[in-house]
């Protein structure tokens, strides 16, 4: 989830990031899974949009709107209780300043900063054509 230049990333114990992610339930859509892994893993309620790409596990990325006031300069926001316990936090961090390493699912970087580059043109505003 892009905030203004930063991207929402989970911070485990292992000092690695990733973003929240879930297999689908049974009848359970793409974007209703995406929803549910944000707010199992942060209890952020967001609003999932657009897909953005498909991750090495066959997991799609979609774009995924915060309200509540963030700005992306928040620094460790404290994981819900019922969290995973792995966990240390939620962070902003901007993917193109961390190493490959440093991300818990290397496989799926590339593909995660493919994400992040495809959200920002999913926050330009649309430009009125009318005469």
């Amino acid at each position: 989830m892009r905030v203004e230049n930063k991207l929402l990333a989970l911070t485990y114990s292992d000092n690695t990031y990733d973003l929240p992610t879930r297999k689908n339930l049974p009848n359970e859509s793409g974007q209703c899974a995406a929803h549910r892994a944000v707010w199992e893993d942060t209890g952020l309620n967001v609003q999932v949009s657009a897909p953005l790409g498909v991750l090495e596990n066959g997991s799609w990325l979609y774009a995924c709107h915060m309200h509540g006031g963030f700005d992306g300069s928040e620094i460790n926001i404290p994981v819900p209780s019922w969290a995973n316990k792995q966990l240390l936090n939620i962070a902003f961090i901007d993917p193109f300043t961390i190493d490959v390493k440093q991300w818990r699912q290397p496989d799926d970087f590339i593909n995660v900063r493919d994400g992040y580059i495809a959200s920002k043109q999913l926050q330009k505003p649309q430009l009125d054509n009318t005469p």
